[in-house]
């Protein structure tokens, strides 16, 4: 019969090697996030496909963000976004750092 001990190590051992491997499969990133965005996207140039990339944008919000924008012409402010059907203001402040506005 193995002592409490080595039953004890075997245990932690085996511990270690799930978590080596649950990190290898499950990297830190959430599913959710999407992907890292490095500088902020400018509103009134972010095509559908970059606009989905932000946290609770996805398809469907991001063609409302482009057919707005073509119908009503630039936004003028972050703020501007608060127009968009499906965007409101728990949204906007989840993505401010996200975005950027810039005028032409």
């Amino acid at each position: 019969m193995k002592s409490r001990k080595s039953r004890t190590v075997n245990l932690l051992a085996g511990l270690m090697v799930l978590g080596l491997l649950s990190a290898a499969v499950f990297p830190a990133t959430s599913v959710l996030a999407g992907p890292a965005i490095s500088t902020p996207l400018d509103l009134n140039s972010a095509g559908p496909e970059a606009l989905a990339t932000l946290p609770g944008i996805g398809s469907v919000k991001a063609d409302a963000i482009v057919s707005f924008r073509t119908e009503n012409g630039s936004f003028s402010s972050i703020e501007g976004l608060l127009a968009v059907p499906g965007i409101g203001p728990r949204l906007l402040e989840s993505i401010r750092e996200l975005i950027a506005v810039t005028t032409r």
